[in-house]
This record gives structure tokens, C-alpha cells and sequence, in this order.
């Protein structure tokens, strides 16, 4: 059995922060370690034929202590090349069968969420999570008095992902790399698709616009709108939908009890508590029931999302 995937070690990155991008981030590699990919699947790593290509795939710039300030190489150089423009070559590759991936299973997404399930996808922490579960950094050569480094860097670890693909795409051809490389990229896609998906519905002023599969408007979805409590203060109705849809989804029973809060004459209040599985998990204070339904439902959604390890 695979054992399930870590990625504790990069969610420190992004602790500390308020940046919209980084907070995204950060829930990917949380979504990854609590529902852990069933990396067992995947497919094996493709064999690379030519010796000399599969050597300069795990050679490291610094085996040779090559300078980096040179525009070329020496044509007279007595050794062989190491794998940073392999590297180069493999960023590109990977960016572009990504794109394909995603074209090809999720057509009708928008080109917003689409970059941004890229993004978390060929993010160079991931790259670096696949290369560890390959083990591939154990082959890496390099200097003597670096290589324990080099091997423990995620930018190296990253690096020499993106180097194998090139190395495997020149070996074997763009097909075979492609297909392998969706096998490789699928569960993570998946997961990126998740977490911009629940981004999304939390930050959209309109209605959730995905289906559990397609990512499509339900007919239900299009009779709704953007809310405005009396006070001005935006409401978010894609909260609300998303909390439904979640419970009813983990069969929770929710029940909201509304009530009368201290407010004017001239602006009164009022109080919804949201019950979930007989437990208080959320309440909201607004001019209006749909408001505070929908404060309640948000203040609630993080504790049902934790329900679910």
C-alpha cells in the first residue's frame, strides 16, 4: 500500500499571510494532506533508453562546477552536459501538456479558474512531492560536498522533475510523455480543481456556478442573485448554496432557529442559528433572515469542512 501523501512540510510557506494567491496555495497542499491522493495508481516512472541521456537527466549543474555567469558552454568543454537545460525544456513541456489536460477533460471551464488549477498543479512544491514519491532525488549527482543539500532542496527536487520529463520526452517522443504525464498530473488536478472550485464559490457575489462534475450552472443556481442586506453590506448566496450542498452531500442534519436580535425601531435585527448534527456551529446578526442565514452558513463552513479528514 502507497503511503499516503505529505505535504505538512510546505503548508509553513504559507502561514502567515493575507495574499488571496498564497492563501489559495496554502489550501491545495491542506486539501492534499487531508485527503491524501491514492498514489498507489500512478503510473511508473517511463525507463530512458539512451545511458547518456538518462546520466545528464540526474547530473546537477555543480558535479562539473560549471560558472553560471557564461553565455555558452566551451565547445571544448572535456565534460559531459548536466541537466539545466533539460530543465528548461522540461518546465515548457510540462506547462503545455498541463494545458492540454485540462482543454481536453475540463472544456468548459473559464480561463480563470483554469490558471489557477495550473498554477497549483505545476507549482514547484508539487513538482517537488511527485519527484520524493518516485524517489528520483536519490539518483541525483552533483558535487560531493553539496549533494546531501542538494538532494533535501524542493527547487532541486523540482528541477529534476521538470529535467526527467525533457529527458523522457527526447527519448521516447511527445506522446508517450503526454500520457504519462496525465496519469501523473490527474489526482492533483483533481484536487486543484476542488480547491479553486470552493474559492470560488466563497468569493463570487453570485450564485456557486459549478455542478459536482462539469462545472456548470444548475437551473437552480440561475433563478438566484446577488443579495444586499438594508445596510448595504454585501451577502454572499454562493456561501449558503455551497453549506447545503456539502451537508446534504455528508448527510448532516441542519436546522436553523431564527430569532429576534437587539436592534431599532427603525432597523431591527435578526439572529439565525445554524444546528448541525444537534450542535450550534454558526450564528449571524443581520437586517435581514436571508443575511443572517448566510453569516451563520459561513461562520459554520470551516467546522463542517474539518469534519471530513
Amino acid at each position: 500500500m502507497t503511503p499516503p501523501l505529505k505535504t505538512a512540510l510546505h503548508l509553513r510557506h504559507y502561514s502567515s499571510t493575507t495574499d488571496p494567491n498564497i492563501l489559495l496555495f496554502r489550501a491545495f497542499f491542506e486539501y492534499l494532506e487531508t485527503h491524501s491522493p491514492d498514489l498507489k495508481d500512478l503510473p511508473t516512472p517511463l525507463p530512458i533508453n539512451d545511458p547518456a541521456m538518462r546520466k545528464r537527466v540526474f547530473t546537477h549543474r555543480s558535479a562539473w562546477g560549471r560558472s553560471t555567469t557564461l553565455f555558452q558552454d566551451p565547445v571544448d568543454d572535456p565534460n559531459p552536459p548536466d541537466n539545466e537545460r533539460l530543465e528548461f525544456l522540461g518546465d515548457s513541456i510540462l506547462s503545455t501538456v498541463t494545458c492540454l489536460l485540462l482543454h481536453e477533460r475540463y472544456p468548459r471551464y473559464r480561463v480563470g479558474p483554469t490558471s489557477k488549477v495550473r498554477s497549483l498543479v505545476i507549482c514547484n512544491a508539487n513538482l517537488a512531492t511527485i519527484c520524493r514519491f518516485y524517489n528520483m532525488q536519490e539518483e541525483l549527482q552533483g558535487a560531493q560536498s553539496q549533494l546531501m543539500t542538494l538532494k533535501k532542496s524542493e527547487q532541486v527536487q523540482a528541477d529534476l522533475f521538470e529535467s526527467y520529463i525533457a529527458g523522457v520526452y527526447l527519448d521516447r517522443g511527445l506522446e508517450d510523455t503526454k500520457q504519462w504525464l496525465y496519469g501523473v498530473l490527474d489526482p492533483f488536478v483533481k484536487a486543484a480543481f476542488e480547491v479553486v472550485k470552493h474559492d470560488h464559490l466563497l468569493r463570487s457575489r453570485s450564485p456557486p456556478p459549478y455542478s459536482a462534475e462539469e462545472g456548470e450552472l444548475t437551473d437552480q443556481d440561475r433563478t438566484k442573485s446577488p443579495n444586499e442586506d438594508e445596510l448595504g453590506s454585501k451577502v454572499d448566496p454562493g456561501t449558503l448554496s455551497f453549506f447545503n450542498q456539502l451537508c446534504q452531500q455528508r448527510k448532516y442534519k441542519v436546522e436553523w432557529i431564527t430569532s429576534d436580535a437587539p436592534g431599532s425601531k427603525t432597523t431591527p435585527l435578526w439572529r439565525v442559528e445554524v444546528k448541525v448534527d444537534g450542535k450550534i456551529l454558526g450564528s449571524g446578526v443581520a437586517t435581514g433572515k436571508k443575511g443572517a442565514k448566510i453569516l451563520a452558513a459561513r461562520q459554520a463552513l470551516p467546522v463542517i469542512e474539518g469534519k471530513q479528514g
